[in-house]
């Protein structure tokens, strides 16, 4: 698990960059791949409590807002021609959440179900504190490995 600075240079570093997502095609197999990253999660459809639905963190992906507030970008540099925000999202809440997540399952809050949500990478003067760390997707080849969404994030080792 990696903030989205640290997710984001291990998949530059071992693929091609974080994931970014183009179409439906594109979310579905994200969505998977954050599935196989985040484990069972007993909250699909609704909130019970923190322990029981600690499963419900997301997937980092390369959509983030560099600079200018209301900006996004994705990392690889690409057209941003698709979305699948939440409801009422991205709200950059308490101004800290610059970085874009696949969310999965419920929480306090919400049941996201795959739908994207901002959240605080810790990335800049917006990171102080350290942002959340979770499991991030990554995209293209890996060296020595198939094409496509890689899970990345795996505990200790980094993503693999």
């Amino acid at each position: 698990m990696q903030g989205w600075l640290d997710a984001k240079n291990y998949c530059q570093q071992n693929y091609q960059d974080l994931a970014s997502i183009h179409s439906d095609i594109d979310h579905e197999d994200a969505m998977n791949a954050c599935a196989q990253r985040t484990g069972a999660n007993p909250c699909n459809d609704r909130f019970i409590d923190g322990d029981t639905c600690r499963g419900s963190i997301g997937c980092w992906i390369g959509l983030h807002e560099p600079q200018n507030e209301g900006q996004m970008m994705w990392s690889d540099g690409s057209h941003i021609d698709y979305s699948n925000w939440f409801p009422g999202e991205p709200n950059d809440s308490s101004g800290m959440e610059d970085e874009v997540e696949l969310r999965m399952g419920c929480d306090g809050y919400a049941c996201f179900n795959g739908r994207w949500n901002d959240n605080n990478g810790g990335v800049g003067a917006n990171g102080a504190g350290g942002g959340v760390k979770q499991p991030f997707l990554c995209q293209g080849r890996a060296r020595n490995g198939p094409n496509g969404f890689a899970p990345g994030g795996g505990g200790g080792g980094g993503g693999h």
